[in-house]
């Protein structure tokens, strides 16, 4: 006899979280949130440690783009498509930029039947979710925020300079100050500002952390199963009012389970895993689902389709006197950061005892940065140094003005980071790589982002077997 709840969410990351503690705010409501990884390790509530969490296969579902559509730059073509794989989910593997969608955006929705998706719909419920820090260092639309909702907004601390002058130069450009957030946007004419941030006192909000931890995953009538890898939606007997009952899983030790929906069964897999499950399940493009030998029980041909992501070309300067080293970055994330075989420091931290005065500084300094992040937020791992941003027109839009975006680092990484973590083919952009991306060097990039990409990519059944990844051809 399987289990029966009210509602089945599947998924625990930025949707699912929010929807299984709504949702359970009504004890007697039966809810069950199934995540396919567990709770986030603790280094994911430092921001900079963002660069040590994507390709991590315990959090990330290590998914990769078909060659054949992406990839030119990258060692191998191969792009990473970085999805988390834990409570929270991307919340908790991201950059933290919160950034909602443009006003147009929503409105082109509701006008094409997205019933109470407008943004002067939408707009209310941002603001109920949200604790903005106050902050000096932006301009703030007052009517478009709020503060004492669960998910942390805030603006980095310290400031970074050289972020405070990318804004600057923006202005001289013609792209004003303003809130990026905000209900107008900054006007046509664009806006730029230091980024906020899905951070609360230098330390990460994610949705499992926002809206979950503590009080909310111990409520009697919410059943929270992790490592619990969806296989299939249970579909009711025949063909007339095809409805879901219940769910398919398999447990980490592999063994299928089933539960049941009374209500409803809610998938918030993310933007690669609800297609999958789908099409797994027999809902999607009959073609592709009968050509891995599926039974297709809803023919319904855009699932998986109109795949659209923000894909960013990456521009690197030197920028001596105002770039940050990414050696600064390591010494204040602690250090474990430090050890080998990446770091100065002894894989074993009981071989310290014996470190040589030089790096059992190294080691203090490192300790004391620590500490401080701990204590008051304020440090240099407090944002994954993606800082700011300027919004701007192409001329080329479709809904708004704010077609595309140039975000700034103030940081320009290492070889190491940049080639084995973001998989960048460093011999095709750099002569000398180990001298130009040293960990001491200055540098700052630079990142171009097309907001409205009129290409569209796709996702699709590689086999029946759900314990493959799906062909993921990007746009």
């Amino acid at each position: 006899m399987s289990e029966t709840y009210d509602f089945i969410i599947v998924g625990g990351g930025s949707a699912g979280a929010v929807i299984a503690a709504r949702l359970s705010d009504d004890p007697a409501i039966r809810v069950a949130l199934l995540e396919a990884g567990g709770k986030p390790p603790a280094h994911e509530m430092m921001p900079a440690a963002v660069g040590s969490l994507q390709l991590d296969p315990s959090v990330d579902w290590m998914y990769t783009a078909d060659p054949g559509n992406a990839g030119l730059g990258l060692v191998g073509n191969v792009m990473p498509v970085p999805r988390g794989k834990m409570l929270g989910g991307s919340s908790g593997l991201n950059y933290m930029a919160y950034v909602r969608g443009h006003p147009g955006d929503f409105n082109a929705w509701a006008e094409g039947g997205a019933t109470g998706w407008s943004y002067d719909e939408v707009l209310p419920y941002f603001i109920k979710s949200e604790d903005l820090t106050p902050s000096n260092e932006i301009v703030v639309d007052r009517g478009a925020h709020g503060t004492g909702g669960p998910l942390g907004v805030s603006v980095r601390s310290p400031v970074i300079p050289a972020a405070r002058d990318f804004v600057k130069a923006a202005g001289v450009a013609g792209i004003p100050t303003g809130d990026y957030n905000g209900r107008d946007r900054g006007g046509p004419s664009g806006v730029a500002s230091l980024f906020q941030t899905t951070t609360r006192a230098g330390m990460r909000s994610s949705t499992y952390r926002a809206f979950l931890q503590g009080d909310t995953e111990d409520r009697a009538n919410l059943t929270i199963i992790t490592h619990a890898h969806v296989t299939r939606v249970l579909l009711s007997d025949g063909s007339d009012d095809l409805r879901a009952t219940g769910i398919e899983y398999k447990d980490a030790d592999g063994k299928l389970h089933q539960i049941r929906a009374a209500r409803e069964v809610i998938l918030s897999a993310g933007a690669v895993g609800s297609p999958q499950i789908l099409m797994l399940s027999g809902i999607g493009p009959r073609r592709e689902i009968e050509a891995v030998d599926l039974e297709c029980r809803h023919e319904l041909p855009a699932v998986g389709k109109n795949l659209k992501d923000h894909l960013h070309c990456a521009l690197f300067f030197p920028a001596p006197g105002i770039g940050v080293p990414i050696a600064e970055v390591g010494v204040s994330a602690g250090p474990d950061a430090l050890r080998a075989p990446a770091g100065p420091l002894p894989a074993d931290p009981a071989d310290d005892v014996n470190l040589p005065p030089e790096l059992a500084g190294l080691k203090a300094e490192a300790e004391r940065r620590l500490g401080q992040w701990v204590e008051t937020g304020e440090s240099l791992v407090s944002s994954s140094l993606y800082d700011a941003v300027a919004f701007f027109s192409t001329g080329l839009g479709d809904h708004h003005s704010h077609d595309a975006q140039i975000g700034y680092v103030p940081c320009g990484y290492d070889a190491g980071l940049l080639g084995d973590r973001l998989r960048i083919d460093l011999k095709t952009f750099f002569e000398d790589a180990d001298k130009t991306l040293a960990p001491d060097q200055e540098n700052m990039i630079l990142l171009a982002n097309p907001v409205l990409p009129h290409s569209k990519g796709e996702i699709v059944l590689a086999s029946a077997d759900p314990g493959d990844a799906p062909i993921i051809r990007m746009n």
